[in-house]
């Protein structure tokens, strides 16, 4: 046994003991006290030697001890919602077939856009191409109907050979139509009255007095009588004879009726193949004549 830091050991107690002979009381007790120091100092040790065995189980790793079957949680699932997050737990194979998913998807995607928009600008394209041709054709028939009439154009053609009785009855009809205009009561000379706002229902070119003849036609048709003034070098005014003193309330309201219902009446004359729209707009005399 070792020797302690304290006190000596037993046997050393016990021979410095024999060899000295018998001791006095006196040193028998002290060296009784000494040896049971020693003994529970020795005791003490073996318990903590004994506590550390028991708790590091000599040294030895212990086996692990198999887990139940009930406590064993598995492989983690595939998805899984965790506070409101998709978690995905794939391995290799898995990811490989859901990358070939997608990009197959995609690709889909791509050629259905691509089919839709190749569809749609063909039809959008149709679509402007016959609005195009609509406005082409549009202005040409406008330009046509502003355009100067072509003179001449049948001359030297000649009658029909089989020109028969209704033919010619038929051909008549425009001149007796002619006639049947030509009696009603533009003879009459207008009364201007100075101070009084007509109706200038349209201005023609210098040469269209032919055109604005076919206007006061139209109108006297309808019941609305109008004058052509002006010249050749300055143009032609086709005037509705009606005058209103606008500063009077109730004639401000007739004049106002009056000219709606010439521009309706242009309008219609336009659509009936007429070249101008009448639209018409309000002229005071200041003088006593145009």
């Amino acid at each position: 046994m070792p020797k302690s830091k304290n006190g000596p050991a037993l046997f050393e107690v016990i021979n410095k003991g024999d060899l000295a002979g018998p001791r006095p009381i006196g040193e028998r007790e002290e060296a009784t006290r000494k040896s049971a120091v020693t003994e529970s100092a020795s005791a003490f040790k073996t318990t903590l030697v004994s506590l550390a065995r028991s708790i590091g189980g000599d040294g030895r790793e212990k086996e692990p001890e198999p887990v139940s079957s009930r406590d064993d949680p598995g492989p983690p699932p595939l998805v899984a919602i965790d506070e409101g997050y998709i978690r995905l737990a794939l391995n290799s194979r898995a990811a490989g077939v859901a990358a070939f998913v997608l990009l197959l998807a995609m690709t889909v995607a791509f050629a259905a856009g691509q089919w839709l928009g190749r569809q749609s600008g063909l039809a959008d394209g149709h679509k402007e191409g016959r609005l195009s041709v609509q406005r082409a054709a549009r202005d040409q028939i406008e330009q046509a109907r502003r355009s100067e009439p072509v003179r001449g154009l049948f001359d030297g053609v000649g009658e029909s050979p089989v020109r028969t009785g209704p033919a010619v009855l038929t051909a008549k009809r425009p001149v007796a139509a002619k006639q049947t205009v030509e009696k009603t009561p533009t003879a009459a000379a207008p009364v201007w009255i100075k101070g009084y706002t007509y109706v200038v229902v349209q201005v023609f070119r210098g040469n269209a007095r032919e055109d604005a003849e076919k206007a006061r036609e139209y109108l006297a048709r309808h019941g609305i009588e109008a004058k052509i003034m002006g010249a050749a070098d300055k143009g032609f005014r086709l005037i509705a004879t009606k005058g209103f003193d606008r500063s009077d309330n109730t004639q401000h309201v007739l004049a106002d009726r009056f000219i709606e219902r010439i521009r309706a009446l242009g309008q219609e004359y336009f659509k009936s193949g007429g070249r101008y729209e009448l639209e018409g707009y309000f002229a005071t005399l200041r003088s006593d004549s145009w």
